[in-house]
């Protein structure tokens, strides 16, 4: 297998099972995995910045919740099945390990979550409770021992542990109930169970049984003292149950978390490996390749500096997709922290422009900035000029030469701002504008020679969603293209 492949498949081992969002320290939602949108019936756009409380199913009380948050605020885990409503309506189960996350200076910064849908499970589940209340009634396994004789044997046992244990009553009369053990001593429940018949007190617990063939069952086990009207201990009874099918889902739900667990390690596995052994090499490359272009002595001809040349910009733009592929790695998995402060538009647009690239030069594009200077939005203020970058660059490379990009902004209403970034280039159809967010998806445009990496609208899309907004655009053929961010607005900077 290749290392392109292993890579491939190693992140798609990361999100192939768990069931994966991430919060900020209010219950916010920040990320979700395409998993989390396939279970809830709700679009990724609909849950970013949304409380987690909309999947609230109203059966877990005050309690519940109290406690959950106490943990996480103590700094622990959480575990635990918690039943969610989904966008139709309907419920689903899942069972939880919510964490906190923190950030660089250990501080905490939100929450981490990873769930496995156990619906079915726990509709199995339900109805096995059911049955046992049916049971409890008219056919639970009951077994009556003698606290008065020596070794407390067994006096009595229904029809229906004779079926469960395959043993007839003839067979168990007189035998103390450890028979069904066999050699399997070494039991939690088995201590649980004398400590009970020593005190004469009530348990209940679960032991690994064996029936009369040999096969091994789950008991679950509720045992009485009976006492006589001077207070006297002379009988237990047990009320008895066959759960071999709880416990082996309960240790199937275990291996799908642990397989959960996996796949988040795949996924830092494959991001260190990205790191470690794609950038480390190409940062030598790309600085040999400057030193034999810069040195004056060099004995290159033009067509070698050509290649040189060459080297360089294949070199820059796989860099570039690396760079955008850690980012992408990172807010998938939580990892990328956010300072949101007041950020003023109209400066940051003017920074943006003067570093995204020579190409408004080479191609004579020109450029208008028509932000209002009071214009401020709340937001993390180098990620979002991360993403002006990219949707200037974007611009300029979708247009032809002399046309003009301009950034214009407005107060949307009372809670946020948009900021458009309009051009004059080649526009998109109704379907690339349905797939311009998709990873690797280029349109078309590698087949006209323009270079880019397909991921850079994807990680500007989740970027903004991060920040509390979102983004759109308005586009037709030949028309050019107009992308619409709308972010969360912030009081206006103070006057200096």
């Amino acid at each position: 297998m290749d290392r392109q492949t292993y890579i491939e498949q190693l992140s798609y081992v990361a999100d192939l099972h768990a069931i994966i969002s991430a919060t900020d320290l209010a219950g916010n939602i920040t990320y979700v995995n395409d998993n989390f949108c396939d279970i809830t019936g709700y679009a990724r756009e609909e849950l970013l910045g949304k409380n987690h409380r909309i999947l609230k199913s109203g059966t877990h009380g005050p309690a519940f919740y109290k406690g959950m948050w106490q943990t996480l605020v103590d700094g622990s885990p959480w575990h635990g099945q918690i039943k969610n409503r989904k966008k139709d309506g309907s419920f689903y189960w899942v069972e939880a390990t919510i964490s906190p996350m923190y950030g660089s200076d250990g501080a905490p910064v939100g929450y981490l979550s990873i769930r496995t849908d156990i619906t079915s499970t726990m509709e199995v589940l339900e109805r096995l409770r059911l049955q046992a209340r049916v049971i409890e009634m008219a056919g639970d396994a009951i077994v009556i021992a003698d606290a008065r004789l020596p070794d407390t044997p067994l006096i009595h046992v229904n029809p229906a542990f004779e079926e469960m244990s395959g043993y007839s009553l003839d067979e168990i009369l007189d035998k103390n109930c450890r028979f069904l053990n066999r050699t399997d001593r070494d039991q939690p429940g088995l201590a649980a169970i004398r400590a009970a018949v020593r005190d004469g007190t009530e348990v209940r617990t679960v032991l690994r049984n064996y029936k009369k063939d040999g096969s091994l069952f789950f008991n679950e086990i509720h045992l009485f003292p009976v006492l006589d009207d001077n207070g006297i201990l002379t009988h237990f009874v047990a009320i008895e149950q066959d759960v071999t099918k709880r416990i082996l889902l309960e240790e199937s739900l275990k291996k799908a978390k642990e397989e959960a667990d996996r796949a988040n390690r795949a996924k830092s596995d494959f991001l260190t490996l990205i790191t470690h052994e794609l950038r480390t090499p190409l940062n030598a490359i790309l600085g040999y390749a400057q030193l034999v272009e810069s040195n004056p002595r060099s004995s290159l001809d033009n067509e070698d500096r050509g290649h040189v040349k060459q080297i360089m910009a294949a070199g820059w733009h796989l860099l570039e997709l690396i760079d955008q592929l850690l980012d992408l790695g990172r807010i998938e998995t939580g990892n990328i922290l956010l300072s949101l402060t007041t950020v003023g538009l109209r400066g940051l647009v003017e920074e943006s422009q003067a570093l995204a690239g020579d190409l408004w030069d080479r191609k004579r594009i020109g450029f208008q900035n028509l932000v209002p200077e009071d214009l401020v939005a709340r937001a993390d203020r180098e990620r979002l000029r991360q993403v002006v970058i990219n949707l200037l660059s974007n611009a300029t490379k979708y247009s032809d030469p002399e046309k003009t990009v301009t950034v214009s902004g407005t107060i949307r209403d009372e809670s946020t701002i948009l900021l458009s970034v309009a051009d004059q280039g080649w526009g998109l159809t109704q379907e690339q504008q349905t797939h311009l967010f998709e990873s690797f998806n280029r349109l078309g445009a590698g087949e006209r020679g323009i270079p880019g990496t397909g991921v850079g609208l994807v990680v500007v899309k989740k970027l903004v969603e991060m920040m509390g907004g979102t983004i759109s655009v308005e586009s037709q053929p030949g028309q050019g293209s107009v992308f619409m961010v709308v972010l969360p607005r912030a009081l206006p900077l103070p006057l200096t």
